[in-house]
């Protein structure tokens, strides 16, 4: 066997390898808290934008509270309920976005512009359902994501994959390219 097709053979093995031994990608996407912060809980209708955390993480309001997003970070942030049920625009360091719950329920919420940054509200008591109904102080627009459901590590997944692909294929081609070279003895 040549150098050649063991080079061809050894390299996609052994990024394969490196790949699987890659430590696991973290669940809801890449803002965690790094600082070692823990999710809040409590009654508050001023909910701050931290570096990649809302706090409270849950917070509990009565029925037809208006809340404030208050963008306490040094990066850009957004509001944007599930399923388009609210939604700011992009808020810039001390930026600020309201919205008023006017039935129970609970409001989920992320940040769009960082994965994995996401809380909610519960208006009303222990409410579990996901509630549509509310106003805000701005412009509603409608959700582009199926509601529940979190394709980011999937895409991370299949991404890795693709290139894993092609680095495997751009060295088997250059291979197969280096043996046509050689004069034939």
């Amino acid at each position: 066997m040549s150098r050649t097709t063991i080079a061809t053979l050894l390299v996609p093995a052994l990024l394969l390898i490196a790949a699987l031994a890659a430590p696991a990608i973290q669940a809801g996407g890449g803002c965690h808290m790094p600082d070692g912060s823990v999710y809040t809980e409590g009654e508050s209708t001023v909910i701050r934008m931290d570096t990649c955390s809302f706090s409270p993480t849950i917070a509990r309001v009565p029925v037809g509270t208006s809340v404030r997003f208050l963008n306490t970070s040094t990066i850009d942030h957004a509001v944007v309920g599930r399923a388009g049920t609210f939604e700011s625009q992009i808020l810039s360091p001390g930026a600020e976005y309201s919205a008023r719950f006017a039935a129970a329920g609970t409001y989920p919420f992320s940040c769009p512009l960082h994965p994995g940054m996401v809380a909610a509200i519960v208006v009303g008591g222990d409410a579990a359902a996901v509630a549509p109904a509310m106003t805000s102080t701005s412009a509603q627009t409608a959700a582009t994501d199926t509601p529940g459901v979190d394709l980011a590590p999937l895409a991370v997944v299949g991404l890795a994959g693709l290139g894993i692909g092609a680095i495997g294929g751009a060295i088997s081609a250059g291979a197969v390219a280096t043996r046509r070279r050689r004069p034939i003895d």
